[in-house]
């Protein structure tokens, strides 16, 4: 015989009705958290306010950029998203005409979002016609959310000489590793001149080229400067906060919040040194960087024999040379290392978590068959996880390099920053 619970049956329809209606959400609020996500790098500090997606199309030109939401002071959001609008929107009167022969994609990432700091980077191709080649844009929007305004490179650090020094000791680090010696071409006046006038727009896309920028994120500051075409239009550096001294910060007030930031050391799995006999590091694709998870580090590309195939290793090394850190097998493993080696490293937030990614282009041989010999190229990406790991998406790295998305650096990011990516 079966009883029948009258009270527990209410009370667990009663819970089932109040979960329901938590459950409902408006179309618009849950469009507004989709849009949330969008890049955002660094949230520190849990701010108050949110952020949605904005898009202006028109005439060939695409600019996506971000709007400012549920701020209690509606006066000042408004007037920081149009401070935002603005800057993302900045010479396209130059682009009004349907007929100009111009077409433009922007879109932008969040590196910092926090209580006083807000740091947009925005990037993107500009194509002109008859032109010999696109031209690659970059520009940043800097806010102090409090005193509800732009901050300029100059707003935080004194350009001077000691400033340029800290630059040219060493201790700022290329985004793209490849690019850590072009700094080194300009001279101390070049850079005063040039980081002096920073964040200052003239209106021009085609100015906008020629100019530098600042931006922040959770640890360190970020400068971009102009450079050639050929190396990529535009290069950034990153110098941690904890290693600028305080002589050359500029302003206390919003030094505040930036030096709560302690530079994490990394830390050691065990004594060991890296065993050169077996491992042969490749010195051009090793770099010192710097990993949200284990702070400063040297990266190193190596090369060793396992079961007699030539293999590819990855490793991160401390101050004392000792490893901290082995990487998983490279998706191109299984093959033979080619005699290209590793063609390119870039640490980059791929999938927009705020850690930053690793990612790798090296060249294999299948080393049997009539085209043994002939190399290929294998594209992997080491995601960085929470729990300072490192690892790879074996069906992400199969469609990345069956559909040719493996040829450079920029064509793997185009590729996986349309996938939606969570390694926690």
């Amino acid at each position: 015989m079966i009883r029948i619970h009258y009270k527990k049956i209410a009370f667990i329809i009663l819970v089932l009705m109040i979960m329901a209606s938590c459950g409902k959400v408006s179309k618009d609020v849950s469009s507004i958290h989709v849009e949330n996500n969008k890049g955002n790098d660094v949230r520190d500090n849990q701010p108050s306010y949110e952020l949605i997606q904005e898009k202006y199309s028109e005439h060939g030109i695409i600019i996506k950029y971000p709007q400012i939401t549920k701020l209690k002071d509606i006066a000042k959001q408004k007037y920081l998203n149009q401070i935002l609008k603005t800057d993302a929107l900045e010479g396209l009167q130059n682009y009004a005409d349907s007929n100009s022969g111009v077409h433009v994609e922007i879109d932008y990432e969040i590196k910092r979002q926090s209580e006083q700091f807000l740091s947009v980077q925005y990037t993107g191709v500009r194509y002109v016609k008859d032109a010999a080649y696109p031209s690659h844009m970059f520009y940043t929007t800097n806010l102090d959310m409090k005193q509800t305004s732009r901050i300029k490179l100059r707003d935080l650090v004194k350009v001077e000489k000691s400033f340029i020094e800290l630059i040219k000791s060493g201790k700022i680090t290329a985004v793209q590793p490849e690019q850590q010696g072009l700094i080194s071409d300009f001279t101390k006046d070049d850079l005063i001149q040039l980081l002096a006038n920073a964040d200052v727009t003239k209106g021009s896309p085609a100015e906008a080229e020629m100019e530098s920028f600042s931006y922040l994120t959770s640890d360190s500051l970020g400068i971009s400067i102009p450079v050639a075409h050929a190396v990529g239009d535009h290069a950034e550096y990153e110098i941690r906060l904890a290693q600028i001294p305080d002589n050359i910060k500029q302003n206390k007030e919003l030094w505040t919040e930036l030096s709560s930031v302690v530079d994490q050391p990394a830390t050691v799995v065990n004594e060991e040194r890296l065993d050169t006999d077996q491992y042969e590091i490749e010195e051009s694709q090793s770099f010192q960087t710097t990993l949200e998870g284990f702070g400063k580090v040297r990266f190193v590309s190596t090369q060793a024999k396992k079961d007699e195939i030539p293999k590819n290793y990855f490793f991160l090394l401390d101050d004392r040379e000792r490893v901290i850190y082995s990487f998983p097998d490279l998706y191109g493993n299984e093959w033979w290392y080619a005699d290209e080696g590793v063609e390119a490293v870039a640490f980059k937030d791929v999938n927009k978590d705020g850690l930053k990614d690793v990612i790798i282009i090296a060249y294999y041989e299948t080393g049997s068959g009539p085209d043994g010999a002939k190399p290929f190229p294998i594209a992997d990406i080491y995601f960085q996880k929470k729990n300072k790991t490192f690892t790879t998406i074996p069906t992400l790295d199969e469609a990345l390099n069956d559909q040719g998305h493996n040829q450079t650096i920029k064509d793997v990011i185009q590729y996986v920053s349309k996938q939606r990516i969570n390694v926690n």
